[in-house]
Protein backbone atom coordinates (compact mmCIF):
# COMPACT_ATOMS: atom_id res chain seq x y z
CA UNK A 1 0.00 0.00 0.00
CA UNK A 2 3.52 2.49 0.93
CA UNK A 3 4.62 1.64 -2.74
CA UNK A 4 1.12 2.61 -4.67
CA UNK A 5 0.70 5.76 -2.52
CA UNK A 6 4.19 6.65 -2.78
CA UNK A 7 3.98 6.29 -6.63
CA UNK A 8 0.54 8.26 -7.04
CA UNK A 9 2.38 11.37 -5.01
CA UNK A 10 4.03 11.96 -8.04
CA UNK A 11 1.01 12.34 -9.96
CA UNK A 12 -0.98 15.34 -7.68
CA UNK A 13 -0.41 18.47 -8.87
CA UNK A 14 -3.68 19.61 -8.00
CA UNK A 15 -5.48 21.14 -4.95
CA UNK A 16 -8.90 19.72 -3.04
CA UNK A 17 -11.29 21.24 -1.59
CA UNK A 18 -14.09 19.85 0.62
CA UNK A 19 -18.14 20.90 0.85
CA UNK A 20 -21.04 19.51 2.10
CA UNK A 21 -24.60 20.57 0.97
CA UNK A 22 -27.32 19.58 0.91
CA UNK A 23 -27.98 20.39 -2.94
CA UNK A 24 -28.68 18.64 -5.95
CA UNK A 25 -25.60 18.91 -8.38
CA UNK A 26 -27.21 21.50 -10.62
CA UNK A 27 -28.90 24.20 -8.20
CA UNK A 28 -25.37 24.08 -6.33
CA UNK A 29 -23.20 24.65 -9.00
CA UNK A 30 -26.32 27.31 -10.11
CA UNK A 31 -25.07 29.07 -6.86
CA UNK A 32 -21.42 28.48 -6.62
CA UNK A 33 -21.39 30.23 -10.41
CA UNK A 34 -23.53 33.29 -8.56
CA UNK A 35 -21.18 33.64 -5.81
CA UNK A 36 -17.94 33.08 -6.95
CA UNK A 37 -18.58 34.29 -10.13
CA UNK A 38 -17.11 31.08 -12.49
CA UNK A 39 -19.07 29.93 -15.05
CA UNK A 40 -19.00 26.39 -14.26
CA UNK A 41 -20.00 23.99 -17.22
CA UNK A 42 -21.71 20.44 -17.05
CA UNK A 43 -19.38 17.61 -18.53
CA UNK A 44 -19.67 13.94 -18.79
CA UNK A 45 -19.93 12.23 -15.52
CA UNK A 46 -16.79 9.99 -14.26
CA UNK A 47 -17.44 6.06 -14.20
CA UNK A 48 -16.04 4.48 -11.22
CA UNK A 49 -16.48 0.97 -11.00
CA UNK A 50 -16.60 -0.35 -7.39
CA UNK A 51 -14.81 -3.28 -6.52
CA UNK A 52 -17.60 -4.68 -4.16
CA UNK A 53 -20.25 -4.72 -6.84
CA UNK A 54 -21.28 -5.02 -10.31
CA UNK A 55 -23.07 -1.39 -10.72
CA UNK A 56 -20.88 1.28 -11.51
CA UNK A 57 -21.11 4.79 -9.58
CA UNK A 58 -21.55 7.88 -11.95
CA UNK A 59 -20.34 11.17 -10.10
CA UNK A 60 -21.24 14.61 -11.83
CA UNK A 61 -18.58 16.87 -12.99
CA UNK A 62 -18.46 20.62 -13.82
CA UNK A 63 -15.57 22.61 -15.38
CA UNK A 64 -14.40 25.72 -15.50
CA UNK A 65 -11.13 27.36 -16.52
CA UNK A 66 -9.73 30.51 -15.51
CA UNK A 67 -7.78 32.11 -18.68
CA UNK A 68 -6.54 34.64 -16.56
CA UNK A 69 -4.76 32.68 -14.10
CA UNK A 70 -4.34 29.61 -16.09
CA UNK A 71 -6.23 27.38 -13.74
CA UNK A 72 -8.53 24.67 -13.96
CA UNK A 73 -11.34 23.92 -11.71
CA UNK A 74 -13.08 20.36 -11.40
CA UNK A 75 -16.51 20.77 -9.22
CA UNK A 76 -17.11 16.88 -8.85
CA UNK A 77 -19.93 14.87 -7.02
CA UNK A 78 -18.88 13.14 -3.88
CA UNK A 79 -21.74 11.04 -3.92
CA UNK A 80 -23.99 8.71 -6.24
CA UNK A 81 -26.54 5.64 -5.69
CA UNK A 82 -23.84 3.57 -5.16
CA UNK A 83 -21.21 4.77 -3.07
CA UNK A 84 -18.54 7.73 -2.44
CA UNK A 85 -16.11 9.00 -5.24
CA UNK A 86 -13.88 9.50 -2.03
CA UNK A 87 -14.40 6.61 0.04
CA UNK A 88 -12.83 8.12 3.14
CA UNK A 89 -14.72 11.58 2.98
CA UNK A 90 -18.26 10.46 3.56
CA UNK A 91 -19.44 13.58 4.87
CA UNK A 92 -18.30 15.58 1.94
CA UNK A 93 -20.90 16.07 -0.78
CA UNK A 94 -18.67 17.97 -3.57
CA UNK A 95 -14.79 18.28 -4.05
CA UNK A 96 -13.46 21.05 -5.87
CA UNK A 97 -9.76 20.23 -7.45
CA UNK A 98 -7.34 23.59 -9.17
CA UNK A 99 -5.01 22.29 -11.13
CA UNK A 100 -2.77 24.55 -12.46
CA UNK A 101 -0.62 26.35 -9.79
CA UNK A 102 -2.99 28.01 -7.41
CA UNK A 103 -1.07 29.86 -4.50
CA UNK A 104 -2.34 30.25 -0.98
CA UNK A 105 -4.40 33.30 -1.24
CA UNK A 106 -6.39 31.87 -4.52
CA UNK A 107 -7.15 28.97 -2.31
CA UNK A 108 -8.04 30.76 0.42
CA UNK A 109 -10.19 33.53 -0.83
CA UNK A 110 -12.20 30.67 -3.08
CA UNK A 111 -12.68 28.88 0.30
CA UNK A 112 -13.84 32.23 1.36
CA UNK A 113 -16.44 32.51 -1.17
CA UNK A 114 -17.53 28.94 -1.42
CA UNK A 115 -18.67 29.42 2.50
CA UNK A 116 -20.69 32.61 1.68
CA UNK A 117 -22.32 30.51 -0.88
CA UNK A 118 -26.08 29.77 1.18
CA UNK A 119 -26.19 25.97 0.46
CA UNK A 120 -22.28 25.55 1.62
CA UNK A 121 -23.01 23.56 5.29
CA UNK A 122 -19.07 23.58 5.21
CA UNK A 123 -15.88 24.31 3.18
CA UNK A 124 -12.14 23.24 3.84
CA UNK A 125 -8.82 22.35 2.40
CA UNK A 126 -8.26 18.61 1.46
CA UNK A 127 -4.85 17.01 2.11
CA UNK A 128 -4.72 14.99 -1.69
CA UNK A 129 -1.57 12.74 0.23
CA UNK A 130 -4.07 11.52 2.99
CA UNK A 131 -6.71 10.54 0.68
CA UNK A 132 -7.21 6.72 0.20
CA UNK A 133 -8.72 6.95 -3.44
CA UNK A 134 -7.24 9.67 -4.58
CA UNK A 135 -6.34 7.78 -7.89
CA UNK A 136 -9.98 7.92 -8.74
CA UNK A 137 -8.91 11.77 -9.24
CA UNK A 138 -6.39 11.56 -11.60
CA UNK A 139 -7.63 12.65 -15.17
Amino acid sequence: MALRKKNIAQYINFELIGISSHQHDFSFVWAVNKSTGFSFVKQDDILIRFPDTDNPGYFSRFTYVDEVSQLAYDLLANRCDNGFLLSDMTTIDFIVKITGAPDQRDIETLIAKLRETPSVIACFRLQAEKIRDIDRLLF
